[in-house]
């Protein structure tokens, strides 16, 4: 039969195929190109946040003062019944046309509403007094925003000749009490006690 008949290649000699291909794979897929290892990277632990300071005799002493502060606080708006003939003459006096009946209502009105404040604000005392021994500086400013009013309603109280002299004794207890407790409260202990606290809540990358 003739014709053209293309003679095999001889031995070293390319296959037909893409340029580049050896022998044998020629049209076919050559291999998978191969990468290096992506380098990995291992996750740094965070810093660990300091740890807070060891609460200071300075705030104990105030946290114990406070609670005492607020006990003595009840008994004194307990003694408002020694009173009894002195605030009612003070409520006459601003008030003359009241019957004796209403004189003893208001007056029994007014030492029951000054008891039940004592309580609630002695147990609202004793819990900022729990948050400040934690190291909550917010209680602190709270408590000394209360400091400053409860000096300023001793000194009040410590003349009004409308209380006995029991009453009175315990208005000058309580403002030498309030005294000391803002004292403590500012001094260098507490203030780095506070600070350390903060610093070990404040997060570290």
């Amino acid at each position: 039969m003739s014709g053209y008949q293309q003679e095999p290649p001889s031995e070293g000699q390319d296959r037909p195929g893409y340029p580049g291909q050896a022998g044998g794979q020629a049209g076919g897929q050559g291999q998978p190109e191969s990468f290096p290892n992506a380098p990995t990277y291992q996750q740094q632990p965070y810093a660990q946040a300091p740890a807070p300071q060891a609460v200071p005799s300075t705030i104990n002493s105030a946290f114990w003062l406070i609670v005492l502060s607020s006990l003595l606080g009840i008994v004194g708006s307990l003694l408002l019944f020694g009173s009894k003939s002195k605030i009612i003459n003070n409520i006459k006096k601003n008030n003359p046309g009241y019957s004796t009946s209403k004189l003893n209502n208001n007056y029994h009105s007014i030492v029951i509403f000054a008891v039940i404040i004592s309580i609630i604000f002695a147990a609202l005392y004793i819990f900022f007094a729990l948050k400040i021994r934690a190291g909550r500086n917010w209680a602190r400013i709270v408590v000394t925003v209360l400091l400053v009013l409860g000096i300023l309603g001793g000194l009040a109280n410590a003349v009004n000749s409308n209380y006995n002299g029991a009453f009175k004794a315990f208005s000058v207890i309580g403002l030498i009490l309030n005294v000391a407790i803002l004292v403590l409260l500012w001094l260098r202990p507490s203030n780095e006690y506070m600070a350390s606290v903060k610093a070990s809540q404040r997060p570290v990358g």
